[in-house]
């Protein structure tokens, strides 16, 4: 069961509140225990920490089957952002821990192969609230075609987590879009154009028209209105997305009748 605690810091005269939450991060075999840490620094700024146990291998593979970070641990984290750079009055976060620290993995591998993987099991297990300090965190990375290779796979994901909620859509996609390159901001685009089709909201033709393969490929396996299939059957870019629409639609014809 997930921990939760809430603990007060007193560093350099400043008041820090603190809390964890253990889970854990990988896949299978590779499962490893982990703890999420969350310092705020009043109502200013949240500083997010995903710390993997290195420490001796309990049942799950971690020291955190039965440990827990101490109040030394935190100041030590707390130090460590700060010397990097970690700016608690900031009204806009804007950074995530990735370092190392004793007992525990705070940090990136040099290769960008791990680190890409890395990127991706701390952003799956990362706590809605700390995913776009994350990513912030990430996109400084030295490697701008990794960093960027990371937000596109998180923007994928969670754009098809928020499909169902307009709202919350549209706020995470005004933030994300601050982050990313024109790309990503195309790429959201493109998501806003899907959600709004499949949803059954009013859609415009040319942007439907002007959307890239991939876009009408999803729309064409989909959507479920029958004026967008029938325009992606008569003018969809591919054989393959106008024969899917045609079908699709067809199929919907004979359900109705």
């Amino acid at each position: 069961m997930a921990k939760k605690r809430v603990r007060r810091l007193v560093v350099g005269g400043d008041e820090y509140l603190w809390t964890g939450r253990i889970g854990h991060v990988g896949t299978g075999a590779e499962v490893r225990r982990c703890v999420h840490l969350r310092i705020l620094a009043g109502r200013r700024a949240v500083l997010p920490v995903v710390m993997v146990s290195a420490g001796p291998l309990g049942p799950w593979g971690a020291a955190t089957d039965c440990s827990y970070p101490t109040p030394g641990t935190v100041r030590a984290v707390l130090e460590l952002a700060l010397a990097e750079g970690w700016d608690p009055r900031a009204p806009d976060p804007g950074f995530a821990m990735l370092g190392a620290l004793d007992g525990w993995e705070l940090y990136a591998p040099e290769d960008e192969h791990p680190r890409y993987w890395l990127y991706q099991r701390l952003l799956a297990e990362a706590l809605p609230a700390d995913e776009l300090a994350l990513l912030a965190r990430i996109m400084r990375d030295p490697d701008p075609a990794m960093a960027a290779g990371t937000l596109t796979w998180q923007l994928d994901r969670r754009a098809e987590e928020l499909l169902g909620d307009a709202q919350a859509f549209h706020a995470w996609a005004e933030q994300l879009g601050r982050i990313g390159a024109d790309f990503h901001r195309a790429k959201l685009a493109e998501w806003e154009l899907f959600r709004t089709v499949t949803a059954g909201e009013p859609w415009s033709e040319a942007a439907l028209l002007t959307a890239t393969d991939r876009s009408q490929r999803q729309l064409a396996e989909r959507a479920v209105d029958p004026a967008a299939l029938d325009l992606l059957a008569r003018e969809g870019r591919t054989r393959r997305v106008r024969n899917r629409a045609a079908a699709r639609l067809a199929e919907s014809r004979r359900k109705r009748s």
